[in-house]
């Protein structure tokens, strides 16, 4: 894995999700972290150090799922470890 920036990550994240929004015919919503990272070859701290850099840019929300009991191994594994809690969904505002 080479090394990339918070920025480059979140610029693949944008393209990532905009692929996302494409193949379900909406203009915004909730992506999972797992839907993004199926698209993307970057590992969970890239992701995370992505998704922080677009939060503080604005327009875009990391979340956790709000019903953990629906979370599957997987979601669990990819899940972002950001302001002191697991996130597992990324939006577009």
């Amino acid at each position: 894995m080479t090394t990339i920036t918070a920025e480059q990550a979140a610029i693949q994240i944008k393209q990532a999700y905009a692929t996302e929004m494409r193949q379900r015919g909406e203009q915004s919503g909730w992506v999972t972290v797992v839907a993004l990272m199926n698209r993307l070859d970057l590992t969970v701290e890239q992701m995370a150090a992505g998704a922080r850099h677009l939060a503080r840019q604005g327009g875009w929300a990391v979340a956790p799922t709000s019903n953990q009991k629906t979370l599957t191994d997987l979601d669990r594994a990819c899940a972002l470890w950001i302001g002191g809690q697991w996130k597992h969904v990324i939006s577009a505002n």
